[in-house]
């Protein structure tokens, strides 16, 4: 664990010295994702009996190191304008030079969009509520267990699977603005930016998921980052009482997380450290045994990097053969149970071993710093960028690599495909409709002496 610990410590320190004033590079998320779990996994090195072996370690270690090269590499070869402004001491000359934007947003066209918002909600509450007699909380387990555990896959019927993409994925556009209207400091309806973010949110856990959740929130994060970096150069400072509410936000994230899971449906009688430590640092033991049980490599029909993309393609051409599930078996030791994740590298070592960690990173890197390129250009301030919007997606699924082969699942999907076509939508709508209502002003009425 020491030699593991070491490691990353010593890429997160070169993905630093290389980051050019941007903290958040693709590099550095995917390095520093994997740090609060190596090192919370230290307490339990006794409990779990955790000594990774050195195949582990080649995995992991050098695994992020090939993501860090790879992605250092393209930067230097993109790096006409790394950084997208000309910077003079510190300051966004660009900014200087182009004046102050403000993302106008029409005051109906933003009601109508809370409207279907709301309506969605109810009639997402309404079909999950109809699966049981129970109560909500019961409902949202029968559905979440069903889905997980079951080959009883139970689907969001037509347009309302459709409407519920829609109104989770668009609170990455709603948060951009919310953002934008923060850091350069005008009025843009915040209050129903807010309640629109939070709408997102609750269709998302209505269906047993906290993932969504606290992706969301980090997009928003690494949204707020590339804003303010535009604004200032990168040359970003920390406010001290952003500083503490975000680190009070975040507490509370991690001490209600298991109440959370509760209300969820997922109950649970374990104590809130060890009930963390499943979610945080079991991935590192997990991989570990199955890499020592040294099963790789699959084909098409068990193969787990791609499993999404080749359901799909399977369901478009008819090969049914092809359709299968994720192979993540729970696990135990010691009588603690250590649940079903393993980190994205299992997904890279179940289908091609070493070949496969560096084919499925290397492509993995590529994406991603091809992406950030384009989302710290400038642009038209006055609009929303969607570069910015796709990278915060994006950077979100690689800092869950820690956790799960979220990055391929998430982004080689149909799902995804709707979520850029959402997002360009809302944003057109946003950017071209403006609906102005005229109020008659009302005549003084005079009285007779």
């Amino acid at each position: 664990m020491i030699i593991l610990v070491l490691g990353f410590l010593i890429i997160i320190g070169v993905c630093f010295l290389t980051s050019q004033k941007i903290i958040l590079t693709p590099q550095m998320c995917f390095a520093l994702c994997f740090l609060p779990g190596i090192i919370y996994a230290c307490f339990y090195v006794d409990a779990w009996d955790l000594h990774p072996s050195p195949l582990t370690l080649i995995t992991m270690i050098g695994g992020t190191a090939f993501f860090a090269i790879i992605s250092i590499l393209l930067s230097k070869i993109l790096k006409k304008r790394t950084i997208s402004a000309i910077i003079i001491d510190g300051v966004n000359t660009d900014y200087l030079n182009h004046g102050f934007y403000k993302i106008r947003l029409s005051f109906i066209v933003l009601i109508a969009y809370t409207c279907i918002q709301l309506l969605t909600l109810l009639m997402l509450y309404r079909f999950i509520t109809s699966l049981t007699s129970g109560s909500l909380s019961e409902a949202i387990f029968y559905f979440r267990h069903a889905r997980v555990f079951t080959n009883n896959t139970i689907e969001v019927p037509g347009f309302l699977g459709l409407l519920k993409y829609f109104v989770y994925s668009t609170g990455y556009i709603t948060g951009y603005i919310l953002i934008h209207s923060i850091v350069y400091k005008y009025w843009c309806y915040q209050p129903l930016l807010i309640l629109n973010i939070l709408l997102s949110v609750a269709s998302d856990m209505l269906f047993g998921a906290r993932t969504g959740t606290f992706q969301l929130l980090i997009a928003m994060a690494i949204e707020f980052y590339i804003i303010y970096g535009k604004k200032s150069g990168w040359k970003v400072k920390i406010n001290k009482k952003i500083l503490l509410i975000a680190g009070v936000a975040i507490i509370a994230l991690i001490v209600g997380f298991k109440d959370i899971g509760n209300l969820l449906g997922r109950q649970s009688e374990r104590e809130n450290g060890e009930y963390l430590s499943v979610y945080i640092a079991a991935e590192i033991k997990n991989l570990d045994t199955f890499i020592r049980e040294g099963n790789f490599g699959s084909d098409i029909s068990t193969n787990q990097t791609l499993v999404n993309f080749i359901n799909l393609i399977a369901a478009k051409t008819g090969h049914n053969e092809w359709y299968h599930k994720v192979d993540i078996p729970f696990r135990s030791i010691n009588g603690h149970t250590l649940g079903n994740v393993y980190t994205i590298f299992y997904a890279f070592m179940y289908d091609g071993g070493l070949v496969g960690v560096l084919c499925f990173t290397g492509l993995m890197a590529i994406i991603c710093q091809l992406v950030f390129n384009k989302a710290i250009q400038e642009r038209d301030n006055s609009k929303i960028d969607i570069w910015v919007v796709i990278y915060s997606y994006l950077c979100c699924c690689l800092i869950f690599s820690f956790f799960s082969n979220t990055f391929y699942e998430q982004v080689f999907n149909y799902g995804f495909l709707k979520f850029i076509i959402f997002w360009i939508g809302l944003k057109l709508i946003f950017d071209k409709i403006r609906i102005n209502i005229k109020f008659p002003k009302l005549k003084k009425i005079k009285f007779a002496k």
